[in-house]
């Protein structure tokens, strides 16, 4: 009797380590899935913003003209920055283009290099030929065959900037 008493602890033990185990697999399916649930929301999350991203692509590339053959999907902050760059110096020449329209259009009365001076709010100041800034131009602006010759030299301040 001893012997079976002592099989029924052995394998009371043996049940509440098999109990211990099979919660232990419970517990651990359970947070793998709950981690599959967590990347399955990431994906679905992953693939709206794809789409997003695709759209707004698309949609900035009707509204922009791509300086390149082929365009693709603004995927990092380098190619949406490149973007803004572009965006910049268009902007950049669709004001000197106004520029030099309405200089064309005030030639009977303004010097047309004034007047993009003055819409600029720029000004330009000689330097002295004897200065190091004037020297250090002219040795860069003349040519080694020594048939140019710098005559004058410019500083170019514009209002709001500093000089």
């Amino acid at each position: 009797d001893n012997n079976k008493i002592n099989t029924n602890k052995d394998s009371g033990s043996s049940n509440n380590n098999n109990n211990k185990e099979e919660e232990e697999g419970r517990k651990a399916q359970k947070a793998a899935a709950d981690v599959a649930s967590a990347l399955e929301e990431l994906a679905k999350e992953r693939a709206a913003l794809q789409t997003s991203i695709v759209k707004l692509s698309e949609r900035f590339y009707e509204l922009v003209p791509a300086k390149r053959q082929y365009v693709s999907t603004m995927q990092n902050m380098d190619t949406v920055n490149e973007a803004m760059d572009d965006l910049n110096k268009l902007a950049q020449q669709n004001v000197t283009g106004k520029m030099i329209i309405a200089a064309h259009a005030c030639l009977d009365r303004t010097n047309p290099f004034d007047y993009i001076l003055r819409a600029a709010e720029a000004s330009l100041t000689p330097l002295d030929a004897g200065s190091d800034t004037f020297r250090t131009l002219a040795a860069y602006g003349t040519p080694r065959d020594g048939r140019t010759e710098v005559v004058g030299v410019f500083e170019v301040a514009r209002k709001g900037e500093p000089t």
